[in-house]
Order: C-alpha cells, then structure tokens, then sequence
C-alpha cells in the first residue's frame, strides 16, 4: 500500500490503513472549512485562513488544493455577481475572441482559484518529507547555449502560476545555480512587518533551490543590481521575475486586444552586460507533472539605440508570452497586469 503522496510503501499494511482513514477524516474537516470560508458572501472568501488550516498536518496539505478543485469553484462564490459579469467581460475585451481551451467563466475559475496556488505549495515543503513533484524542464540546449557564448543568461519568469517556486525547484534538479533578483515583499506579506515577520517562511523554502537571493528594497536598490552584474560576468545564471505583485511598470506594450504592464529589468540587464535573454514558462500538464520550458533566447531589433532594444525584447516577449496564455489559459496569473 502506497501513501498518497507517493512517498513509498507501507511494510505494516495495518498502519497504512490507520494512515488512509486519518486522510479521509482530516479531508472532511478541510471540506468542511473550505465549504464555510467559500459559503461567506465577502469577496475573494477562499483567502480565509480556515482554508489553509491544515497545511502543517504532515503530509495533507494536498488535499486543500484537491478539496477547492473538487469543489468546482465558480467566480460567483468568491466574488459579488455584479463584478464577475465585469470580470467576464473585461476578460472578453481583452481576449478580443481568440480561440482558448476554455471559456472566459472557466479561465477566471481558474484565475481565482490558484490565486493562493504558490502558497500551498510552499507549505507542502514544510510537511514531513517535503514536497516532491513530478518535474521536467524543457529547452535546456538554450541554457547551454548561452553559457556557451561566456555573457550568462537572464532567465525571464513569465508570470504563471506555479513560476515562484516549481520554477526554482526545476532548475535545481537540472543543477543549474541561479542567482535570484527578489524583493524584500516577496511572499505573504505586502507589508514592511509583515514581510519580517512571516514571509521568512517562503522564503527560506525558495533559497533551498538557489545559489543566492539578491534582495531589493526600498533602502537597498542598486547594490542587488550589480551583484546581478558580476553574476552574468563570471557568466552565471541569474533570474527576474516578468512582474511583482501590487506594482506599476511604465512598460505597457500591446497584449491580446489589450495591454499588459511587465518590469523592464531583464531586457534592460540583457541589454547592458550582453547576456542572453531567455523566457521562461511553468506549465502543469493534466498528470500532474510540472514543465518549465526554456524558450530561445530574444535577440532586439534595433541595434545601437537602448530604449529600442529594450522594448522590442518587451514585444517578443509577450509575443511568445501571449501563445502561452491561449494554451494554457488555467496556468496563467497575470490578467492582473492587464487591468482585471
């Protein structure tokens, strides 16, 4: 008898059936608390902290996940109708009919759903044995490629949904040391003190699969920055998130039939050191198993003229970024960006 979790079988079948009971009990109570924090009429109710209740409970945390899944969650539950026929329509401009896997309702289910995905599965590493999905990166010749020429690579972090940690956790596995740029809010808190206080307990998950963590803040800004500078000079890899939660760009290219705000850093870090600028994207396919493909490196139009460069490595990028988001529309966290 296995665990469910597939950390290996059981040699006292007796206790594995003791283990599977407690599973089915401890899933009535998550159902239990999903149903009452889904069933408030407050917008985004799957936020309430009931939800995540059970995420220290060995290895259950699963199950929350699978409980919210099951549940079917619809964008009625956690929103007011008003605002999702807003939402849906919004959503409609922005897609400007393009063929998708699913429809507008289904894509802001998903949207909604995984919207605390990230930290789920960082809670997952903290349960006795870890966390170990199933996960394989694609495009690996383009990392090779790009060391091969001694500048180093940027590797782009499109914004979906599982890209702050199964990313991380994937590269490492192909042993590649990245040097992450991050910021001091990067986790579950926005807040200065909450960002001391608990966002540690993200954070030192992520740096298990990290040569180093290279944090700005609103104190420390250029410093981070040229650690990133010597890193692709000694040609390493370093990483930069496409977007940061709660924060403007004045980068606002052409998106679908809308627009989408992304940070300028990597392009403007590829443009200045002569790196390789190389998008990267976190997939979940339907067993389960996590991809993170590495996609060729961005080369800029317009040689010679910097704020060119820069923007039109920004229009490859949402170019591939938008093929991405009409495949894999349930993956994809980043219609914040375009104003939903």
């Amino acid at each position: 008898v296995a665990d469910a979790e597939g950390a290996g079988p059981f040699q006292d079948e007796a206790a594995a059936h003791v283990l599977l009971s407690e599973r089915k009990m401890t899933r009535a109570r998550i159902e239990h608390d999903v149903d009452a924090a889904m069933g408030e009429a407050t917008a985004w109710s799957i936020r309430d902290p009931r939800v995540f209740a059970y995420l220290e409970a060995d290895a259950h945390a699963a199950d929350v996940e699978d409980v919210v899944a099951d549940r079917h969650v619809t964008p009625r539950d956690l929103d007011g109708r008003s605002r999702t026929r807003g939402h849906c329509r919004h959503l409609n401009e922005i897609l400007g009919g393009r063929p998708t896997e699913l429809d507008v309702k289904e894509i802001l289910t998903c949207y909604l759903a995984k919207n605390r995905l990230a930290h789920v599965q960082c809670m997952r590493c903290y349960a006795p044995g870890g966390w170990s999905p199933r996960l394989r990166l694609e495009g690996q010749e383009h990392i090779e490629r790009a060391l091969a020429v001694g500048k180093g690579a940027v590797l782009w972090l499109a914004p979906m949904a599982s890209k702050d940690l199964v990313a991380k956790m994937t590269l490492h596995q192909a042993g590649y040391r990245i040097s992450h740029l991050s910021r001091f809010d990067h986790g579950f808190s926005y807040s200065l003190w909450g960002a001391r206080l608990f966002n540690p307990l993200w954070t030192r998950i992520e740096e298990r699969f990290l040569a180093e963590r290279l944090v700005m803040s609103p104190a420390i800004q250029v410093s981070p920055l040229r650690l990133l500078v010597k890193r692709l000079r000694q040609n390493r890899l370093v990483s930069v998130a496409a977007n940061h939660a709660g924060r403007r760009y004045p980068h606002e290219p052409p998106f679908l039939s809308g627009t989408i705000q992304l940070a300028g850093g990597a392009p403007s870090l590829a443009v200045s050191t002569g790196a390789a600028l190389l998008p990267v994207f976190t997939v979940r396919e339907p067993d389960g198993t996590f991809v993170t493909r590495i996609e060729p490196a961005l080369v800029p139009v317009a040689k010679g003229d910097r704020a060119q460069e820069i923007d039109s490595l920004i229009a490859q990028f949402v170019h591939v970024l938008e093929s991405y988001v009409l495949r894999f529309p349930c993956d994809y966290q980043g219609w914040a960006l375009s104003g939903l």
